[in-house]
């Protein structure tokens, strides 16, 4: 492995974690738009989506350094995370009101409406813009790092 192989690392992780705020934002949107949706193809209301997470699997560097930072005593380094899938909420019932003269309405009035939660959905996206903001503090940090190293080094 050449020396400076990896040294962009750090960037890796956090670029790693902001795709995946976007997709996050990205299915709140839709969560959002879909909201009023009281039929779909299925005959049903819109269900809300969310979606599933884990780490991502080790680069060969990440994997390369884990021996190392095993000697060390340090635990392994994660390889930044990932989308699995996109999952349905199908636990959260349905709210159902009454408006006899919607076109979905059951023979006594009632329309079910989609389980998206408008406020639910904000509070997601106050997340995601926090999680944004700290990877972009991340990288700066992991740049000065960098800077920090190539000064020392020249001098």
């Amino acid at each position: 492995m050449g020396g400076m192989q990896g040294i962009l690392f750090g960037f890796d992780v956090a670029a790693s974690g902001m795709r995946l705020e976007m997709q996050r934002a990205e299915i709140v949107a839709a969560n959002v738009s879909n909201m009023a949706v009281t039929r779909e193809a299925d005959g049903k209301p819109y269900r809300r989506r969310a979606l599933r997470i884990e780490e991502a699997p080790a680069s060969r560097f990440t994997r390369a350094l884990e021996g190392v930072m095993s000697t060390a005593g340090s635990s392994a380094l994660l390889g930044g995370a990932k989308v699995t899938r996109i999952s349905v909420d199908d636990k959260t019932p349905f709210p159902t009101y009454h408006d006899p003269g919607h076109p979905h309405a059951d023979a006594n009035g009632y329309v079910q409406m989609s389980n998206v939660d408008i406020f639910k959905e904000m509070v997601d996206m106050s997340v995601i813009q926090r999680s944004f903001d700290a990877n972009i503090a991340t990288m700066q940090a992991y740049r000065g790092m960098l800077q920090s190293a190539l000064q020392n080094m020249r001098s």
